[in-house]
Order: structure tokens, then C-alpha cells, then sequence
């Protein structure tokens, strides 16, 4: 299991690889945004008798600017997948999850350089998800979990249509067999002053995450 410690090695090897990057664009990051997108998640169970999946659905997220430092915000998703299992009574038979995420997030903000903000904050989360097969509610994979997690990471503007974010994430309430530390990274792509589209990814040993964004600025 990997200790706080974990993440220090890792922002130490990735801060100063992000600050090798050369760019000629002069950043000036914006911390008030409307961001809507859409999610997939490949859900791998471990299970033998639930075949894996995709949960997929919308999303959407707000950031408000408290000073010219601290942002606040938050998101909700709103996912589903459709599968098969083996139940009990009946045999295999169709199988659907239906998935709510809420998250409240603080985040600290200081610029590196004419590119770069680094970032620090927390996060709080709340996750519930029910499952319906053939007979009815399937209570075995009722959820209902909330978890507090620190991150850290790097906003960067690669040129003066790209932006390239990276964070890493500890998570204070990992149970024993979770992973404590997670990573994720993101692009947008500026079509308009106050409009970005892009794509962003979340590695995870049992539910890889890829979404695409639409990000409003408001100025």
C-alpha cells in the first residue's frame, strides 16, 4: 500500500519535467468556468458472475473564483450501464446500474512561471449507485460512500490554443486493497476567447475513466 510519502516522490519527478517545457504563450488562467461532459467508464468488477462493462453518462461541473488564489466547485455525474449477470433465481439475465457522483472541491492557485499554476486542494465526494436485474432491485450492489481526498497538480499552457492539465490525488479514506493515490490529466482546446473543448483521462486499476469536455469561461 503506498504512504503519503508516495505522492511527494511523485510531484517532485513531475513538477520539474513540466517546467522543462518550452512555450512562448503567457497564461493568464481563469478560475470561473461552466463545464459540461460526457463519460465513460469501463467498469471492470471482478466478479466472475458479472460481465464487465461501460458505465456512461453526463456530467457537469462549476468553478467560482473566491479571490485571485482560491477557486470553489463542484460537480455532478449522472452514469448507467447495462450488462448481464448470473443470478440466483433465473439464470443469467440482464443487469443495470445506475450510478450518482457528487463532488465539492477547494483549490489554492499559484503561478510558476508565464505558463504554469500550480495547484493545491481537497476534494469531497459522495458516490451512490443502485442495481435492477430481471426480479428486481439487486441490494448487493447498493453503494453509498463518501470520501476526502488531497490533490495537487499542474496547469500548464502549452501554446495559445492548448492547455494541458495533470493532478494527482491522495485519498484519506482508502480502505485496505484501494488505491490511495490516483492520477489524472486533461486537455482543452481553445475554438473561441471563452470556449474550450477537450478530453480528459483517469487511469484506475478497475475503472479507467475518459470524458469529453465542453468548457465555458465566464470573464
Amino acid at each position: 500500500m503506498k504512504t503519503p510519502n508516495s505522492l511527494k516522490n511523485v510531484l517532485l519527478a513531475v513538477l520539474p519535467a513540466t517546467l522543462m517545457l518550452s512555450s512562448n504563450a503567457n497564461a493568464d488562467f481563469q478560475y470561473h468556468y461552466l463545464q459540461a461532459s460526457y463519460v465513460k467508464v469501463d467498469v471492470e468488477f471482478g466478479i466472475d458472475a458479472i460481465d464487465d462493462t461501460d458505465s456512461t453518462g453526463p456530467s457537469v461541473e462549476f468553478s467560482y473564483p473566491i479571490n485571485e488564489n482560491i477557486a470553489v466547485g463542484a460537480s455532478y455525474l449522472s452514469a448507467s450501464a447495462d450488462t448481464s449477470a448470473v443470478f440466483e433465481v433465473g439464470g443469467r439475465g440482464n443487469l443495470k446500474i445506475d450510478t450518482t457522483a457528487y463532488r465539492i472541491f477547494g483549490l489554492y492557485h499559484l503561478p510558476l512561471n508565464e505558463q504554469s499554476d500550480y495547484l493545491l486542494g481537497g476534494h469531497y465526494s459522495k458516490v451512490e449507485s443502485e442495481g435492477r436485474g430481471p426480479n428486481g432491485p439487486v441490494p448487493q450492489l447498493d453503494v453509498d460512500e463518501d470520501s476526502k481526498s488531497l490533490f495537487a497538480g499542474i496547469r500548464f499552457q502549452l501554446n495559445e490554443s492548448i492547455e494541458l492539465q495533470g493532478l494527482v490525488d491522495y485519498d484519506l479514506d482508502a480502505d485496505d486493497g484501494e488505491d490511495e493515490i490516483s492520477f489524472s490529466i486533461s486537455g482543452l482546446y481553445s475554438i473561441a476567447p471563452t470556449l474550450s473543448v477537450g478530453v480528459s483521462y483517469e487511469p484506475d486499476d478497475s475503472a479507467d475513466s475518459l470524458a469529453v469536455n465542453v468548457r465555458k469561461y465566464f470573464f
